[in-house]
C-alpha cells in the first residue's frame, strides 16, 4: 500500500477538496510478453537446475507492475526458447512504475526460478516500446533473455474513444467518494460508510466511528473505486448505485446512469447526491468516465 504511485491524503486543512487532490491514473500500458531465449542456462550454456543437465524447462512468465496485481502467461512446454505472445493491460499512474518479469519452470512439486528481469514503463516507452532484457538468477547474470513490447494508451474525456479500441481495455470508470453530510442519529451509535455497486462490481469505504477528530455526522471518506471497461460494458449498462450505510443497514441510495455521465462536461458527474430515505443526508461523490487514445 505504501508503494508509489499509491498515495495517501493527509489533510492538514479539513477543507482540502478530495476531488482536487485525487491523482487520476494516466492510462493503460498494453504489454506483450513475446518470447524467451536460452532459458535455464548459465553463461557457459549449462543447465543450472538441480536436475539432469539435459532437462528442458516448461516456462511461464509472471509479470508484476507495482502496485497492480500479478499476471501470468501460459506455460510453454519443453523449450529453452519459448514463444508466448500474450498481452495484458496494466493501469498506469506514473511512468516510473517498475515492471518485473519472473520466469519460472512449471513443476508439479514446486516451480523452479529461471530468472528475473526488471525495467520501468518509462525505459520501455523510450526504447520505442520494445526491449530484450537480460535475466538474472539469484542476482547473478545468466544467458537467458526475454523480449517484450508495449503500447501506452492515455486517458481522454472523449465519449467516442470508449468504442474505438478493437480489443482489450476500452476505458475506465472511476467513482470518487469524498464525504457524507447531514447524517442523523446518536453519535455513539453511528457507523457510517458508503457502498458503491456497478453491475457485478461492489466496493465499500472504510466504516467510520465516533472518535477524536471525526465528525461522525459529516464524515470524510476520500476513497476512489475503479473499474476497467471492456468491449460492450457501456452500452445498456446498469447505473452506478451509491448507498449510505450505517453498519450493515442501508440508510438511502441514489443511482447515476452512465448516459448522464457520457452527456456531462468532461465525462464527469460531481455533486452532493441526495439520497432517498436517508433523512436528508447526502453523499458528496463523483462518477468519471475515461476513454483511451494511443500515444504514438
Amino acid at each position: 500500500m505504501a508503494v508509489l504511485p499509491n498515495r495517501f491524503l493527509v489533510k492538514l486543512d479539513i477543507n482540502t477538496d478530495w476531488f482536487k487532490t485525487y491523482h487520476h491514473p494516466l492510462g493503460f500500458l498494453r504489454l506483450t510478453v513475446e518470447s524467451g531465449s536460452k532459458l535455464g542456462q548459465d553463461k557457459e550454456g549449462k543447465s543450472f537446475f538441480k536436475k539432469l543437465a539435459h532437462d528442458v524447462p516448461d516456462c511461464f512468465v509472471k509479470v508484476l507492475l507495482s502496485p497492480e496485481g500479478e499476471w501470468r502467461t501460459k506455460t510453454v512446454m519443453n523449450s529453452r526458447d519459448p514463444e508466448w505472445n500474450e498481452t495484458h493491460d496494466f493501469l498506469i499512474s506514473d511512468h516510473d512504475q517498475q515492471i518485473e518479469l519472473d520466469i519460472d519452470d512449471d513443476d508439479t512439486a514446486s516451480d523452479d526460478d529461471i530468472g528475473i528481469a526488471v525495467t520501468t514503463v518509462k525505459k520501455l516507452l523510450l526504447d520505442g516500446g520494445r526491449q530484450e532484457l537480460s535475466l538474472a538468477h539469484k542476482e547473478e547474470p545468466i544467458e537467458g533473455k526475454v523480449k517484450l513490447h508495449a503500447e501506452f494508451l492515455k486517458f481522454v474525456p472523449d465519449a467516442s474513444s470508449l468504442k474505438k479500441q478493437e480489443a482489450g481495455t476500452q476505458g475506465l470508470l472511476t467513482v470518487l467518494v469524498a464525504s457524507a453530510l447531514g447524517i442523523q442519529g446518536q453519535r455513539q451509535d453511528l457507523k457510517p460508510s458508503v457502498a458503491v455497486t456497478w453491475g457485478t462490481n461492489a466496493f465499500r469505504t472504510a466504516v467510520k466511528t465516533d472518535m477524536l477528530g471525526t465528525d461522525i455526522h459529516n464524515p470524510a471518506f476520500d476513497q476512489a473505486f475503479r473499474v476497467p471497461l471492456v468491449a460492450g460494458s457501456i452500452d445498456g449498462a446498469a447505473p452506478v448505485r451509491i448507498a449510505l450505510m450505517d453498519g450493515n443497514n442501508e440508510k438511502g441510495s441514489v443511482e447515476i446512469s452512465l448516459d448522464e455521465v457520457l452527456a456531462a462536461p468532461d465525462l464527469t458527474v460531481q455533486k452532493d447526491f441526495e439520497l432517498g430515505g436517508a433523512g436528508g443526508a447526502v453523499v458528496r461523490a463523483a462518477v468519471v468516465l475515461r476513454g483511451l487514445e494511443l500515444c504514438k
